[in-house]
């Protein structure tokens, strides 16, 4: 099968689907990780009110041309830190928006230790900024910390995918498999296992695990998608035809 399944670039078995992320580049330097903005022209507030109108305490929310809706530099990140209700969404606006990894890890510390280290969601996303800067040990215990306080998928997605980046594929599948104990027949978990096997080239794994998440979710395009080409590649042409039929009656094109 290796000798004629088509592979990517990176040299993992075509998969038949595109999943997120794996079309994206990755930053070469951690300066580009931490400041590489996400889109190309940032957002700003839509408003009719002059800047007379505006509160000293939104200040720092003023945007320039073609400049930041929020600029971080004008922030006490710390105050910021103690007040939940704000809190969340300016990390997620600097983490998810802006790409501004330096700040939201900033933040997320702060808020870590305003909570007395008592809070999964802060670990959680502390460990997400120590992924993305490459701090690959430091975001390990983060996510392990936080699920000690909080049995979340999300985090064993995520820890997961700490121990693929260090080239342990088993242990991640032992992670995500702890998960299923928690959280049993949940997809995304289900799904994370999947790839893994595929990527191992187990191919009788990766059958396995896609046709446990189509038991639980019938109308996943992925596990239908990645089993047609499972068993066009494996020679089974007339069973890859049930499933892309499948997908066209579900309206995939």
């Amino acid at each position: 099968e290796s000798a004629t399944r088509p592979v990517s670039q990176s040299g993992r078995p075509v998969t038949g689907f595109v999943r997120p992320g794996t079309q994206s580049a990755r930053p070469s330097t951690m300066e580009q990780a931490l400041g590489t903005a996400r889109t190309v022209t940032t957002a700003r507030p839509v408003t009719t009110s002059s800047g007379r109108f505006v509160r000293l305490g939104t200040a720092s929310m003023i945007s320039e041309k073609d400049g930041p809706f929020i600029s971080a530099a004008r922030l006490n990140l710390q105050q910021y830190a103690s007040k939940p209700a704000l809190a969340k969404p300016l990390f997620e606006y600097f983490f998810y928006h802006e790409n501004d990894v330096r700040s939201a890890m900033q933040l997320a510390a702060y808020a870590t230790t305003a909570a007395e280290f008592k809070e999964w969601w802060w670990k959680s996303q502390l460990g997400k900024c120590y992924f993305r800067v490459g701090l690959i040990r430091e975001a390990e215990k983060q996510f392990k910390s936080s699920l000690k306080v909080q049995d979340m998928i999300d985090t064993y997605l995520h820890l997961g995918k700490v121990y693929i980046r260090l080239d342990h594929p088993l242990t991640a599948i032992e992670c995500y498999q702890k998960g299923l104990r928690r959280f049993p027949g949940e997809v995304t978990l289900l799904i994370a296992i999947a790839r893994v096997h595929e990527a191992l080239k187990d191919t009788i794994s990766t059958r396995t695990v896609y046709r446990e998440v189509l038991h639980q979710d019938n109308i996943n395009v992925e596990a239908s998608a990645c089993l047609a080409t499972n068993y066009f590649y494996s020679d089974q042409p007339e069973v890859a035809l049930q499933f892309y039929r499948r997908l066209l009656l579900m309206g995939v094109s």
